[in-house]
């Protein structure tokens, strides 16, 4: 991705056109996080009776 800055543009609107870039390219990342998270651990069903603690202790002991 990159962002084209016009010459003689004022630094606010090229500080702006960067910072949208980086919103976009946050945004993006945290989409690709989900959806790896998803694709990772989507049809995996926890108990809800446990706490998160109490899953990842579990989950521990059963990769040793």
């Amino acid at each position: 991705m990159t962002v084209k800055l016009k010459k003689g543009s004022k630094r606010s609107e090229s500080q702006e056109r960067i910072e949208s870039l980086e919103l976009k390219r946050r945004k993006r990342k945290q989409r690709l996080k989900r959806q790896i998270l998803k694709d990772t651990f989507g049809s995996v069903q926890f108990c809800k009776k446990k706490t998160a603690l109490e899953i990842q202790k579990e989950m521990r002991d059963e990769w040793s």
